[in-house]
């Protein structure tokens, strides 16, 4: 969980600085982020990997869950082989 308020270099990176400790600290409207992640990586042999990553992002200000996922063959050959 993340809680981000509107004085971040996100939303405003021109501003200029002030002093921070003066205010309440995440400042003005709060986005509350919460999410999960997951990665994993299995390599059966010396040629190929397998990746898995998922990640799921619901986020106060946005009106639907974010939900990402990505599956990844790596395949090696030896050059050595060949030459």
């Amino acid at each position: 969980k993340r809680d981000m308020g509107e004085n971040n270099l996100l939303n405003n990176p021109y501003i200029p600085y002030f002093s921070y400790d003066r205010g309440k600290f995440p400042s003005g409207a709060v986005e509350v982020i919460k999410y999960f992640k997951f990665e994993s990586k299995w390599v059966p042999n010396d040629y190929s990997s397998y990746n898995t990553k998922i990640q799921i992002i619901d986020s106060s200000k946005s009106l639907s869950k974010n939900l990402e996922i990505n599956f990844e063959i790596e395949l090696f050959y030896n050059l050595d082989t060949i030459l």
